[in-house]
């Protein structure tokens, strides 16, 4: 969030995040930097949203070079409560908004737990939400292996 973007305008060909999940994951709480956390600067749902994480995407989107990808890790978070907070929908109509944005979809990162959770007895899914500047498909490549990856 206290990154100068504006250096790098055009720079990257991915960017992949899995941002904190507004209050369900409070980094360095009691310590020296618990001010910087985006939980602690934004206390409520909407102000983190709006003003933390839909801001700093916004900002990093114009990083991003012609036909790169954005890829977000989010689910909707839940509130002290509970509740389920509704994220995702608004992310996806926010983003897509942003200039030569394509929503190309989701896709699932497979998990055997959760951070700082039990372990699960089942596989769990998170998405893995896909943008792509200037381009609604994926770059397919044919007959592509592991080893072409390999330098």
């Amino acid at each position: 969030e206290d990154v100068n973007w504006s250096l790098y305008v055009d720079t990257f060909d991915l960017y992949f995040t899995s941002p904190p999940y507004f209050e369900t994951e409070k980094y360095a709480t009691g310590s020296s930097a618990e001010t910087d956390q985006s939980w602690s600067r934004y206390p409520d749902f909407v102000s983190w949203r709006d003003k933390f994480f839909f801001n700093v995407t916004e900002q990093i989107w114009k990083t991003i070079k012609k036909d790169g990808y954005m890829m977000i890790n989010i689910i909707e978070p839940r509130a002290k409560s509970g509740v389920r907070l509704n994220l995702c929908d608004d992310m996806v109509d926010h983003f897509s908004a942003f200039p030569e944005s394509n929503y190309v979809g989701k896709i699932g990162m497979r998990m055997m737990a959760r951070p700082n959770a039990e372990e699960l007895e089942e596989v769990f899914i998170e998405p893995i939400w896909t943008f792509r500047k200037n381009s609604k498909e994926y770059i397919k490549q044919q007959n592509s292996s592991l080893e072409s990856f390999f330098v």
